[in-house]
């Protein structure tokens, strides 16, 4: 069996301004045209959705989810590395890394930030950080990506975990000298890589390094599409997205993407930092 992570994390995009409904959904992080299509969510309630980050941290409810499922089931796997500290939903929010992104939210009432991005982290050893960065405002750009050079299937069994060890996604971005849209970048390289696997009829798209997929088919009634979530980490804005009828998972082939985009189908990424942003293959 593989190793154990270090750290199991959930990464959060945190607003200085609260909103004004006490909460944020997923509709502060995608398009207006697609928060339409999108069917009314269900109404907020308990402890985490009453939270101070719940009305500055778009998706908060899932975001603690998030971590509450990935240290249980690194516990099961893991019982002797990830089994010594028992973590709910209150033990979360009572969390050292929670207490530094308040202190940080408190620091941006006074500031000239609109936004950071932050890392919530904890430890096998039952620590607990939060890890901060910068963020700019939504850009109108389009940024390219390329198909992976190779196939890559994830085959850890927390594959659906999100945990420090991400050099499989770092390798196939590498790959393809992806950035993340670093500045000072050659121009040989591009922002992120689309990884894929093969099946026994096809190769099968599956996510970005970052992100997951969605594409884009025009029509009087465009419809938004995404890999089937196998064998790939479906991040909480997808899932949102999914649950309440934006997109339709479905199988996408590397074939049917090229040709997609050659009618006229748009591509975008979307994670719960990011929001959603077009992309362009290249």
């Amino acid at each position: 069996m593989v190793g154990a992570p270090a750290e199991v994390f959930t990464s959060v995009r945190c607003l200085r301004d609260a909103s004004p409904h006490g909460f944020y959904g997923a509709e502060e992080l995608i398009p207006d045209w697609v928060a339409e299509r999108m069917s009314s969510a269900p109404q907020a309630c308990g402890a985490v959705s009453q939270h101070p980050l719940a009305a500055h941290v778009p998706l908060w409810p899932m975001h603690v989810q998030r971590i509450v499922d990935g240290v249980h089931l690194l516990a099961r796997l893991y019982p002797d590395v990830w089994g010594k500290h028992v973590w709910d939903e209150a033990s979360v929010l009572a969390s050292d890394a929670v207490a530094q992104l308040l202190d940080k939210l408190r620091q941006m009432q006074s500031s000239d930030t609109e936004q950071v991005r932050a890392s919530l982290r904890i430890a096998s050893n039952g620590e607990t950080r939060v890890v901060l960065g910068n963020m700019a405002p939504a850009s109108s750009e389009i940024y390219p990506v390329r198909l992976d050079t190779q196939p890559t299937l994830v085959d850890t069994p927390y594959v659906y975990v999100k945990t420090d060890q991400r050099s499989l996604y770092d390798e196939a971005r590498a790959r393809v000298h992806g950035n993340l849209g670093a500045p000072g970048a050659s121009s040989s390289s591009c922002f992120d890589v689309l990884m894929w696997h093969e099946e026994a009829h096809a190769c099968v798209v599956t996510e970005s390094s970052i992100a997951n997929v969605i594409l884009e088919i025009p029509g009087a009634h465009g419809q938004l599409y995404t890999p089937t979530c196998t064998a790939l980490l479906p991040g909480l804005l997808l899932q949102e997205l999914c649950a309440r009828g934006a997109v339709t998972q479905r199988e996408i082939t590397v074939d049917a993407l090229h040709e997609a985009l050659r009618s006229g189908a748009r591509l975008w990424l979307c994670n719960a930092v990011r929001g959603m942003f077009q992309v362009a293959l290249v």
